[in-house]
């Protein structure tokens, strides 16, 4: 697929990442297998630490896309000595960690504090998509790039000076995304460009727990099985972040690979749309929950294959952006979210993408939906623009264009939106918000688009349902007037938009 975009200097086409692997940064709780299997981590030196380098993310979502490059990141202890956090290169786009994180790198670190770090980053880009009121479009994108950022623009800050020891420890890098891209005083959901744009990448690096949202419970992490021990209980796993490039200050050509992971499973781990570990095979795009275990390493709890056919496999990440009735199509661009294509379904050569005859699912991170009280559907007569979805399709292109490439499966997944609580309630074994939207959240922006047919009674409104089982990352308890992120399914109930929450933060300034 080909995602068409405009910037300043007009259209940049964005190809997304193919079926093909490139090994990623070994991490110890990831990293290539040899042979075809999960191999073991190497041991930790005498007197060194096995640092996971852990990426995460607060955003507030305007921004829907932002994309870094890393060259490096290093850390200097309060002697002067400098340590790599990094063993290669490697690429990370950072809303889809919004709330939560993944694993990018680990490093052997010698036992010791340190007071600062210094990230280098090449590449880097953001995008905003949103509804528009010119009357013959649907919607606009916006998109910004670096070829490569000043290193005056990174900034990175130690809450308190980090201490290495142990065996084995985890450090989040989140990236403040609101900090991090600038456009001026233009709206970023128009075609008007403004005079000038800034990337700023703004990070915090600290040594994390458990217990926190980027290091403790990964949700949503996604990706390509690489290989598969089943006598292990193993999978090798590269991230969706997708292989970049570009060219150095020096005029040298850089690559910037995804990272890769190894995840073990036992016999607690969910597998959804597979009977078990043994019908994985490579090609195969998974979508994983996770947890870190006491020695680093990283436990498989859920593993989801939505779509087990791998021939001419592709599948695709993002929100949907228009619903049209007469045959519900996805808009040739619709899925600009932070989702990666996994192989080419020309989309963007075509008319869009068919839903009839694909068959429809809702994510089994979302265990309660006989629970809810209201009626959870997800069909082709419930969908709503915004929500966020995953498409696969084994028709990788249709000639000629414009025709519709039919999708084989459609499932709802779990995603977070910024709202401020207007009411409180209960329902049940349900804690019920009434919420208010932030205005650029994409529920309300895509809402009354000119060729839109999916009608909602108040996109600006949503009723979000959590029971006892929800995870709440809050400094206080929720209160009316108060801004959250809201982390769940959402599902169009007769217009009226309402969410399955699995996770609350507090929220990111608007």
């Amino acid at each position: 697929m080909v995602l068409e975009v405009l910037n300043g200097a007009g259209r940049v086409r964005w190809r997304a990442i193919a079926l093909g692997i490139v090994c990623g940064s070994v991490l110890s709780v990831a990293g290539c297998a040899s042979g075809g299997n999960g191999s073991s981590t190497p041991p930790v030196p005498s007197g060194a630490t096995a640092v996971t380098l852990v990426a995460g993310s607060s955003a507030n979502d305007q921004v829907d896309v932002m994309t870094l490059d890393f060259v490096s990141i290093t850390l200097t202890s309060k002697s002067g000595a400098t340590v790599s956090l990094l063993p290669q290169q490697e690429n990370v786009e950072f809303i889809h960690l919004n709330g939560t994180g993944e694993p990018i790198a680990t490093a052997n670190l010698p036992s010791d504090t340190y007071t600062s770090a210094t990230v280098t980053v090449g590449p880097a880009n953001f995008a905003c998509i949103g509804g528009i009121s010119n009357s013959t479009e649907s919607r606009s994108t916006a998109y910004y790039e670096y070829g490569w950022t000043p290193e005056d623009h990174v900034t990175v800050t130690l809450p308190s000076p980090i201490v290495v020891t142990g065996n084995s420890m985890l450090l989040s890098l989140r990236l403040l995304v609101s900090q991090s891209a600038s456009w001026g005083s233009a709206n970023c959901f128009t075609h008007a460009q403004p005079p000038s744009f800034s990337i700023t990448p703004t990070f915090t690096l600290q040594a994390a727990s458990t217990e926190t949202p980027e290091t403790g419970a990964l949700v949503g992490l996604r990706g390509i099985v690489k290989s598969v021990s089943a006598s292990q209980g193993s999978i090798v796993v590269t991230s969706d972040d997708r292989t970049s490039g570009g060219t150095a200050p020096d005029g040298s050509s850089q690559t910037f690979p995804p990272p890769t992971w190894t995840l073990v499973t036992n016999s607690a781990t969910v597998f959804e749309g597979i009977p078990g570990i043994s019908a994985l095979a490579a090609g195969m795009p998974v979508h994983m929950d996770a947890s870190y275990q006491a020695d680093g390493s990283l436990l498989a709890a859920r593993v989801a294959v939505y779509d087990t056919n791998t021939s001419d496999l592709s599948e695709d990440i993002g929100q949907n952006t228009v619903v049209l009735s007469a045959n519900p199509i996805l808009d040739p661009d619709a899925m600009e979210g932070s989702g990666i294509l996994y192989e080419d379904m020309n989309i963007g050569d075509a008319g869009g993408a068919s839903f009839n005859n694909a068959q429809f699912n809702v994510s089994g991170a979302i265990s309660n939906l006989q629970q809810l009280p209201f009626p959870a559907k997800f069909d082709a007569t419930s969908l709503a623009a915004g929500q966020f979805i995953a498409v696969t399709s084994h028709a990788l292109s249709v000639q000629p264009a414009p025709v519709y490439i039919p999708l084989s499966t459609v499932t709802l997944l779990p995603q977070i939106v910024d709202a401020t609580v207007t009411a409180v309630a209960s329902s049940g074994d349900f804690q019920v918000y009434t919420v208010s939207l932030a205005s650029y959240e994409l529920f309300p922006q895509l809402a009354n688009q000119n060729i839109q047919t999916t009608v909602l009674t108040d996109p600006q409104t949503m009723t979000i349902y959590a029971d006892k089982s929800v995870q709440s990352f809050t400094q206080s308890p929720i209160a009316v007037g108060t801004t959250y992120r809201f982390y769940g399914a959402v599902f169009n109930d007769s217009g009226t938009l309402r969410m399955d929450c699995l996770r609350i933060y507090d929220g990111v300034p608007m």
